[in-house]
């Protein structure tokens, strides 16, 4: 059960109030000036290296290796929004998000009607691009919330943007730049931010209704095979996503893909046939003689795949109801990264 403390450190602290000492953070050659408070109240590693009786304490500035300035940018974009207030009707970023304006403008005129593909929200005044539901009630009324299927409905049109090129590959940059922001809080503790990555992951999914290609060759499963232990709740999600959903719905043979996935990560085929082989097993009690692949029949939430170090699953579901800004804005940090196509590399 996560305590009073363990809860207050899981939100940053006023800017009002708060010391406003700064520590450098060393990126190579780049060197970026933080306010110390704001990192030291989100991650016990940087509390620990600037708090404590380390090197680093006295010098105030640390070398984070391996990291890039992009992901950093969103990692404090994160630590930034905590506490600020948005718009409580926040959901999972437009199909638009992607493209250029020109782009989707061309994109539109090949569908029946633009508020058909893309609705009429206007952008938030924070320059989030979201798009919740006109007929979501508020998740603070007890209606669904960001990580539930609930929560959006498919948009006609939809198919224009997944057969779609550039989109579909702006697209696959996008879900491998939440997961380099995912291996940033694992590796630096910021157990928080793993959570969050993980609600934002699955809010987009049921937004786009679009997953990564997932093939055993994606920068996205190669990262999580060097970067992420066998144990990371990400792991699990995308392995249960391909035996939920990409195994059952592919041409491609099954027990070939799984010897390939073996060969790359071994961890992650063993947790693919596991969720594989308890979905079949289920499907049999059931008497029913096919694998579903909507994700909706399998996954509820994204509280399955959290590690709920601060906050327990009540504590966090009552967050994501009121506070579905922090969300979006992970959302929107990494779309704008992959639009501005940053020449940095991790």
């Amino acid at each position: 059960m996560a305590t009073e403390a363990s809860c207050t450190r899981t939100m940053t602290p006023s800017f009002l109030t708060m010391d406003l000492d700064t520590v450098t953070l060393k990126l190579g050659q780049a060197e970026i000036a933080v306010y110390k408070t704001l990192l030291t109240a989100v991650s016990d590693y940087f509390r620990k290296a600037f708090d404590g009786p380390f090197r680093e304490a006295d010098e105030r500035s640390i070398a984070l290796e391996g990291v890039s300035e992009r992901t950093l940018r969103i990692f404090l974009q994160w630590a930034y929004v905590q506490n600020l207030q948005f718009n409580p009707f926040s959901g999972a970023l437009k199909y638009d998000a992607l493209l250029p304006p020109d782009e989707v403008e061309r994109i539109h005129r090949k569908a029946p009607t633009s508020a058909e593909v893309t609705g009429t929200t206007e952008e938030a005044e924070d320059g989030s691009n979201y798009e919740p539901d006109d007929d979501t009630e508020t998740s603070t009324k007890g209606g669904p919330l960001f990580d539930e299927a609930q929560y959006y409905t498919l948009p006609s049109g939809s198919e224009l943007y997944w057969n779609h090129g550039k989109w579909t590959e702006n697209a696959e940059t996008f879900y491998l730049t939440l997961t380099e922001l995912f291996v940033f809080a694992d590796k630096y503790s910021v157990p928080q931010l793993r959570d969050n990555v993980v609600t934002a992951f699955v809010g987009q999914i049921w937004k786009w209704s679009f997953f990564p290609s997932f093939k055993n060759d994606h920068a996205l499963i190669c990262l999580m095979a060097t970067k992420l232990p066998a144990s990371s709740k990400l792991k699990e999600f995308i392995a249960c996503c391909i035996a939920w959903v990409v195994l059952p719905d592919t041409d491609e043979n099954p027990e070939d893909r799984m010897r390939s996935l073996q060969a790359l990560d071994p961890d992650l085929a063993v947790t693919v046939g596991i969720a594989y082989a308890v979905t079949a097993r289920d499907c049999t009690a059931s008497k029913s003689f096919q694998m579903s692949v909507v994700l909706s029949d399998h996954l509820s939430n994204a509280c399955v795949f959290h590690d709920h170090t601060h906050l327990d699953q009540d504590q966090c579901r009552k967050r994501i109801a009121s506070r579905p800004h922090i969300f979006t804005a992970i959302l929107d940090a990494c779309a704008k990264a992959v639009m501005t196509k940053p020449t940095e590399e991790n």
